[in-house]
């Protein structure tokens, strides 16, 4: 590994700690372009019952993948294919597919 490569992988795991470091709320934008619709389970306890939606947003900057958990399912409107959506104080869980804590 080069000189260059160090330096690359440094500065991208100091900018990955410093996110995972903030518990980072973000407001987003987007077209609905993918809708895996609502998935019902059980967590461990089988009296728990957990509901949640899938989706994929895009704008002219990016895509990201979306879930709601439980009772936030029910604020989103059934048929969301090709419109806009607006998420408030969303909360991310991964970036560049690492999972922050």
């Amino acid at each position: 590994m080069d000189c260059d490569d160090e330096l690359k992988k440094w500065f991208y795991e100091q900018a990955n700690l410093h996110i995972s470091s903030l518990n980072i709320r973000f407001h987003v934008k987007g077209s609905v372009i993918l809708d895996r619709g609502l998935i019902s389970s059980t967590g461990r306890d089988p009296t728990n019952h957990i509901i949640r939606r899938t989706f994929k947003i895009t704008d002219d900057t990016s895509t990201i993948n979306v879930t709601a958990w439980n009772e936030k399912t029910d604020e989103i409107p059934e048929n969301i294919m090709n419109k806009t959506i607006r998420i408030r104080n969303g909360k991310i869980n991964y970036y560049n597919g690492n999972r922050l804590s």
